[in-house]
């Protein structure tokens, strides 16, 4: 393995592309095996998307079996997406539990997220359906129903439509899961194809793994909901400090105010560069920014109580 070295972010590592072999092998009466990290991919954007499109909608059926019930999280088995920050919709093993990511116009890019707990708790073939359907999510294991959650009336709306389709794995190589998968048949209107059959997906001998990095473009990826959270979750810390920084006759010290907004900053920067060690969890130059600014507010609000009592 063709390896680079990390580069040194004390306490963190953010690492470097790594050429891997490919551990995706195919089973020989049908389907994939991941005995160790690999993937199987669509070549470039997966192929069935306008046909999802006009039918409002897909469903995913799976056979599988895990090799271990708990896989280092989040274990990616159905992966369309452009990296971890970016996707239409994700199946993931996390831990026992089974996760379901969907893409709506009202979450980030990296979607919603749906989870059914215990899944993989037993060693044996589980059988998946996942039905994104207009207005509602519908999951199903071994024919059982164990989700059913509201979606948008069109919920292939906010998808991407360019990003290829993996199994085993994130796109990038970030999240191998380990192990088989007898058949994914995918459904999207008239199209039925099973992802796991020969010759579908492309193996390539050796493929890149890339550690995604932060999001460091401001206001590209935050929805209007993201933003409000952001800036609504900070105001209670900031009117805290803003309380606080009173000088010796009950007002607000000078310089106060000041002091009070960059603790804040120095608060919300300290819990983004904490998420760069959570692989679940995305630092983002955005909610820093809007972090400062609902906490800026905060702290205003809370000076100008010190001055109405006065």
């Amino acid at each position: 393995m063709l390896a680079y070295p990390a580069v040194s972010l004390w306490p963190y590592e953010l690492g470097l592309p790594e050429h891997r072999s490919n551990g995706a092998e195919a089973l020989p009466g049908g389907g994939l095996r991941f005995a160790s990290p690999g993937l199987a991919r669509t070549p470039g954007p997966a192929p069935w998307f306008d046909a999802a499109q006009a039918a409002g909608g897909l469903e995913l059926a799976l056979r599988l079996q895990s090799s271990k019930p708990l896989q280092p999280t989040p274990a990616r088995i159905v992966a369309l997406s452009l990296n971890r920050y970016n996707r239409d919709l994700s199946i993931d093993q996390d831990r026992t539990d089974l996760v379901v990511r969907v893409r709506t116009a009202d979450d980030r890019r990296s979607g919603r997220n749906f989870r059914v707990p215990d899944v993989f708790r037993a060693p044996a073939r589980v059988e998946l359906d996942v039905l994104v359907e207009p207005g509602r999510l519908r999951v199903r294991v071994d024919g059982e129903p164990v989700l059913e959650r509201s979606l948008p009336a069109m919920p292939l709306e906010a998808w991407e439509g360019g990003y290829p389709l993996a199994l085993g794995n994130e796109v990038t190589g970030e999240f191998p899961w380990l192990g088989e998968i007898e058949s994914a048949v995918l459904r999207a209107g008239d199209t039925s194809v099973d992802l796991a059959a020969s010759g579908v997906l492309e193996r390539p001998p050796r493929y890149w793994r890339f550690e995604t990095w932060p999001k460091l473009v401001p206001l590209r990826d935050s929805s209007e909901q993201d933003i409000v959270l952001n800036l609504l979750m900070y105001v209670p810390l900031g009117v805290l400090l803003g309380r606080r920084s009173r000088g010796p006759d009950g007002r607000g010290a000078r310089g106060g105010g000041l002091r009070a907004w960059a603790l804040v900053c120095a608060t919300s920067l300290a819990l983004e560069l904490l998420q760069l060690a959570v692989p679940v969890r995305c630092a983002s130059v955005d909610d820093l920014l809007f972090n400062t600014l609902g906490g800026g507010c905060g702290v205003l609000l809370g000076r100008l109580g010190l001055r109405t009592r006065a």
